[in-house]
């Protein structure tokens, strides 16, 4: 799949368009940062929150109540990934075309296209979890939900403050619609969109990685609530997953350094 030409259009975004997404960003993140000082994931009110999927020590639980538009459903996110907050967040980075591909196929995503059609912001040694830009994905149905669905979002990752002071890593993914890639662009797909904030931490005990996400996504179609429920909460908890992403991009790494000095000329 990576291999082969990108068909999608880049997209090229005014200074006016990029403060207008990282304004939303910005405020999405705020509101994630607030919900999860207000979450207590020992003690959840089912009368609140009725629990959904889990996947290793991730589980999922949606709003009993629903969101304030009644057309969206809000789900909430908690729990431990199994490994380092570098490797969680390195095995999500990605900031090519082929890079994206990967990376969702190592997270267990049934991808069957993908691609990073703008990245304006980079990692860099000193904020390696950096990145903003456009990604448009399209993953095969799942749940038995009728349609295929694809989703473009503008996307951030980086590192942030809560509160108290305690460093957390974020990324932020946000629904957007573009001229250059109109929702019937990809025949046979259903447009998903959603808004979707995680956020990471360090865990003090262990080589783990807390995790909170907060997120909603717009009722679709005939299929019924549950199935869209469990339908992305399956995607949301392939999370669990970024740590292989991290580790394998590491030992790529290593490979290629050991490629170079075994064919570096000797003196």
């Amino acid at each position: 799949m990576s291999g082969r030409l990108d068909r999608c259009p880049q997209i090229a975004l005014s200074s006016e368009e990029r403060a207008q997404y990282d304004q939303a960003a910005r405020k999405f993140l705020r509101d994630t940062v607030a919900e999860r000082a207000k979450f207590n994931p020992k003690k959840i009110d089912p009368t609140h929150w009725a629990f959904v999927k889990r996947r290793q020590e991730v589980s999922v639980f949606n709003s009993v109540p629903g969101s304030m538009n009644p057309s969206s459903i809000l789900m909430v996110g908690t729990g431990l990934i199994d490994g380092p907050l570098e490797d969680v967040m390195s095995g999500l980075y990605c900031e090519t075309t082929d890079e994206l591909r990967t990376a969702k196929i190592l997270l267990g995503y049934d991808l069957k296209d993908g691609s990073v059609l703008n990245a304006h912001e980079r990692r860099t040694p000193d904020d390696p979890f950096r990145f903003a830009g456009i990604k448009w994905f399209a993953g095969r149905c799942a749940w038995g939900l009728l349609h295929d669905r694809d989703a473009l979002t503008y996307e951030r990752m980086g590192s942030t403050t809560d509160a108290r002071g305690h460093e957390l890593a974020y990324h932020t993914l946000q629904s957007i619609r573009r001229p250059e890639w109109p929702t019937e662009a990809t025949p046979g797909m259903l447009r998903q969109h959603t808004a979707t904030c995680y956020l990471y931490r360090r865990h003090k005990r262990t080589d783990k990685t807390e995790i909170f996400l907060w997120g909603s996504i717009l009722k679709f179609g005939s299929a019924p609530e549950k199935a869209i429920q469990l339908g992305v909460a399956s995607v949301w908890l392939n999370v669990v997953y970024s740590p292989k992403g991290g580790q394998a991009k590491k030992f790529s790494a290593l490979m290629d350094e050991a490629e170079i000095h075994e064919w570096m000329p000797s003196g």
